[in-house]
């Protein structure tokens, strides 16, 4: 029998076939019987978007009888809160902040210039300190630095006021 987290993949998947509509991730508290579910689009998923698919979700799990009476399903974009897990979301991401936490524990931050198949690059944000020093050795203050998807273990938007 398959796991409830594929089953509503499979769903979803099968509900934005030839849209430009995209599965994000599905968390489930087996606990408080929490199902979260979170698209995006290519151009921003609409309140009306998740609505729809909420209701095409609640219809085939109360039908299958794979959840019971009292639970919870909430169906959203993943929010500037949440990691980028996507490449996808990676391209909507350009030309905003973002911190990148790297698998040997550093950080980097700054402005996401470009996505490509292997690597994203950021305009690297510089120390004042950094910036001053580099001003007195004539040396350029901002820094295009490209990183291997495979050195990322997070990213996510940076949010600015």
């Amino acid at each position: 029998m398959k796991s409830l987290v594929v089953y509503i993949e499979e769903l979803v998947n099968e509900k934005f076939e030839g849209t430009d509509c995209f599965l994000v991730d599905i968390a489930w508290n087996k606990m408080t019987t929490k199902i979260e579910v979170f698209v995006d689009s290519d151009r921003g998923i609409s309140i009306g978007e998740c609505a729809q698919l909420s209701r095409y979700l609640e219809k085939h799990l109360e039908e299958k009888k794979l959840v019971g009476e009292k639970y919870t399903l909430e169906v959203s974009s993943p929010g500037i809160d949440r990691p980028l897990k996507l490449r996808r979301q990676y391209n909507k991401a350009v030309n905003r902040p973002v911190i990148v936490q790297l698998t040997d524990g550093t950080k980097k931050e700054g402005l996401l210039l470009s996505v490509d198949e292997a690597f994203i690059t950021i305009q690297e944000q510089l120390s004042k300190k950094d910036i001053k020093k580099r001003k007195k050795e004539k040396l350029p203050i901002h820094i295009a630095l490209d990183i291997p998807f495979e050195d990322i273990k997070q990213t996510m938007e940076k949010i600015v006021f």
